[in-house]
């Protein structure tokens, strides 16, 4: 089977495939500045068993997010299944045996994400004074006669 065919069988996410994966996956290794090895059939066929693990979920976005933070989830995974150590550089094996760790991690990360995104997109409400709040208040023309009063060196009349 070619790996451009092993598309995901969830209607949700058409496009995410063997191959978008495979690029993500090299995409954010290149950031490292690391020398990564070419894919092999088998770590295709890896990634195809994980986009079929971690259905009806976004692979991508799993797969973006655990690498982003590898070695958060390492640790995760360290203190979830009980492990002594665990890889410290991104591992496919690794993931794939961890795929169920790999949802849960990208769901708690987009949950905290979510709960301090701030919408800047519409202004807050003016919020409105009753009336009532203002008996007793001074008024602009009242400060504006206080300002020339002071400014005449007059003893400041309040009412």
């Amino acid at each position: 089977m070619n790996p451009a065919e092993a598309t995901i069988d969830c209607n949700h996410y058409p496009k995410r495939n063997v191959l978008s994966l495979e690029q993500l996956w090299k995409d954010k290794r290149s950031s490292n500045q690391q020398f990564q090895k070419e894919f092999t059939q088998k770590d295709r066929g890896m990634l195809r068993h994980f986009i079929r693990f971690v259905a009806p979920h976004d692979p991508y976005a799993v797969m973006g997010t655990v690498l982003k933070n590898w070695s958060q989830y390492a640790d995760s995974v360290r203190y979830t299944a009980g492990l002594c150590g665990v890889p410290s550089q991104p591992s496919i094996p690794f993931l794939l045996k961890y795929c169920e760790q790999a949802v849960n991690y990208h769901l708690h990360q987009a949950k905290y994400t979510m709960r301090s995104v701030v919408n800047l997109t519409t202004p807050p409400k003016p919020v409105l004074m009753e009336e009532a709040e203002f008996e007793g208040q001074i008024t602009l023309e009242e400060i504006e006669a206080l300002e020339a009063q002071w400014a005449l060196g007059k003893e400041l009349e309040y009412e």
